[in-house]
């Protein structure tokens, strides 16, 4: 995939994304860590885009990928953003992001279409 393809994909998956807080569970590590990182929705989606800058210049830092990190999530999960995007097996949005485990709640669909339905 073209390095430019990739990026206009992620922008436009950025568009349709919202920063979640998930309250009905306990507070946990994980939890309390997304809070202190990504306060509002602003702060979430300047992430994304700093994950996308790094993914397209090949310098992906791949967090939230260790064990202990992944026994965390056991608690609860805790996802700082929301991503609706195509069920298109080229863009992950975990990936084109540069985001972990528990980071992101991905939506997939085919045509990336909301709907009252």
């Amino acid at each position: 995939m073209k390095k430019s393809h990739c990026s206009l994909v992620a922008a436009t998956a950025v568009l349709a994304t919202c920063a979640v807080w998930v309250a009905a569970e306990p507070d946990s590590s994980v939890h309390a860590e997304a809070k202190a990182n990504y306060p509002t929705a602003a702060a979430a989606l300047k992430a994304l885009s700093e994950g996308n800058t790094r993914f397209a210049e090949g310098k992906s830092k791949h967090p939230h990928e260790e064990q202990d990190w992944r026994k965390l999530l056991e608690q609860g999960q805790h996802p700082f953003a929301v991503i609706l995007g195509c069920a298109d097996s080229r863009v992950p949005p975990e990936l084109v992001f540069d985001q972990g485990f528990g980071d992101l709640f991905v939506i997939r669909v085919a045509g990336n279409v909301v709907d009252v339905d």
